[in-house]
């Protein structure tokens, strides 16, 4: 079973809003320490994103991608769903996404 930790992504993600969030994640790294941890997105509240919200995404994915085994994106946005694929593909990362946090966290500790 793979330790993972959850964020939520309500509104209209700002590179701020993402900055706190991501902290969250920063965090749980820190205490996990040797650890590889699945990164869980609830982006279902999310309603929009600005170009440096993305943008801040993709770094951070690529500057953790050793620490993690993966990302899993709460998403039922079929759009939203292509702009994951692109993600991973720019970052390197496993990214994938899932319709409830309950079938990511199943997939994630199984994984």
């Amino acid at each position: 079973m793979h330790a993972s930790v959850v964020i939520v992504l309500e509104g209209h993600l700002t590179e701020e809003s993402l900055e706190t969030e991501l902290g969250k994640a920063d965090a749980a790294l820190k205490t996990h320490v040797g650890d590889k941890l699945w990164l869980i997105v609830d982006a279902l509240p999310m309603t929009g994103y600005d170009a440096q919200a993305r943008a801040l995404f993709v770094t951070w994915n690529r500057d953790r991608r050793p620490r993690l085994h993966g990302v899993a994106i709460i998403t039922k946005r079929t759009l939203w769903r292509v702009v994951v694929a692109a993600m991973s593909l720019a970052t390197g990362q496993h990214m994938r996404t899932f319709d409830t946090v309950e079938a990511a966290r199943t997939f994630c500790s199984a994984s």
